[in-house]
């Protein structure tokens, strides 16, 4: 780094953001890339054992489910009745052995995603945040 990019980064630093040398940005930018790309392709292959568990008729419920939608909703995009979707639910639930939407999900994601214990390893980040924002709560106080 010449005298230059040193005090422009001190610059970048002391107004409280961060700076990071141009060839370390691009090749952080694509190894990110990659990495999507990786997880992207793992997640893919593990799709397929989704479909394997679940009927024609229960995948595309438990695709519209994860898009959000209400009973009621899936009911009407798929041109079927509320207790019809009701049951496609039921047996989802029966398969993952789950009672709730959310747990379904939370189900589902962990089989598929390629990272292992990822609902972990999101809780812990969450955990050091909070720790984080609650610290610098009280640095402010005091």
């Amino acid at each position: 780094m010449t005298g230059h990019d040193i005090f422009k980064a001190i610059r970048e630093v002391k107004s409280g953001r961060l700076y990071m040398e141009r060839r370390f940005l691009d090749r952080f930018a694509r190894d990110a890339i990659q990495f999507e790309i990786t997880v992207e392709k793992a997640i893919i292959e593990r799709l397929g054992s989704l479909r394997m568990i679940l009927s024609t008729r229960e995948t595309a419920v438990f695709l519209l489910l994860l898009e959000g939608m209400t009973t009621k909703e899936i009911a009407a995009h798929m041109c079927r009745s509320e207790q019809s979707i009701k049951m496609h639910l039921g047996r989802i639930f029966v398969k993952f052995k789950v009672t709730s939407r959310s747990q379904l999900i939370a189900a589902a994601f962990s089989r598929i995603c390629p990272v292992q214990n990822f609902a972990r390893l999101v809780r812990s980040a969450y955990a050091n945040h909070r720790a984080g924002r609650h610290l610098m709560g009280e640095a402010d106080e005091a």
